[in-house]
């Protein structure tokens, strides 16, 4: 439908947005403003230094890709 928005996302940022999403209620305004590849990459860096409560980095070393697609008129 027009107006509509879809992230496509690897696995790794995939878990760490649902994370996101079930402790804090915000992941879409985190993925809205991913706003380039240096921006993301800078994300990503940050995000695996960071150590939740189970002793393990918020987002995983692993390939991290994120596409938005807008639906259009």
């Amino acid at each position: 439908m027009a107006g509509d928005v879809f992230y496509l996302l690897t696995d790794a940022i995939a878990r760490w947005t649902l994370k996101r999403q079930e402790e804090y209620g915000d992941a879409a305004g985190w993925l809205k403003s991913m706003s380039g590849q240096n921006v993301l990459s800078a994300f990503a860096s940050v995000q695996r230094h960071i150590i939740d409560i189970d002793s393990k980095p918020l987002l995983r070393n692993d390939d991290v890709t994120l596409m938005c697609v807008e639906v259009g008129n």
